[in-house]
């Protein structure tokens, strides 16, 4: 098994890789026009331009974005992104959980059509 870390050149850019960034541009591309939450899971600084940099400047760049990014050491979240985005420094697991559970005790109300 390897880990998503850079060992070589190439660090995980295979084909498939490049598949899954298309996929992600187009599900970007389509939902603009409507809320959206990018939820960084444990994303540090060893390959920032992959995920990291990229999630900062879609957030930066549109309003109805949003960013969570969850990790143990390396949660920080740039000034410039004001409160649209949310840095938790904190254990993942005990992190989500009390994420869905504040969901489930406090859901959103339903917005109208």
């Amino acid at each position: 098994m390897d880990m998503n870390l850079r060992k070589d050149g190439y660090f995980v850019q295979d084909s498939a890789w490049y598949e899954a960034e298309r996929c992600f541009g187009d599900f970007v591309s389509r939902s603009l026009d409507r809320k959206l939450v990018l939820l960084e899971l444990g994303v540090g600084f060893n390959t920032p331009t992959i995920i990291r940099f990229p999630f900062e400047k879609l957030t930066r760049e549109h309003d109805n974005i949003t960013l969570v990014r969850l990790n143990l050491d390396q949660a920080v979240i740039p000034e410039s992104l004001g409160n649209r985005a949310i840095g938790i420094n904190a254990d993942m697991a005990e992190s989500i959980s009390d994420i869905l559970n504040v969901s489930v005790s406090h859901p959103y109300p339903a917005q109208e059509q």
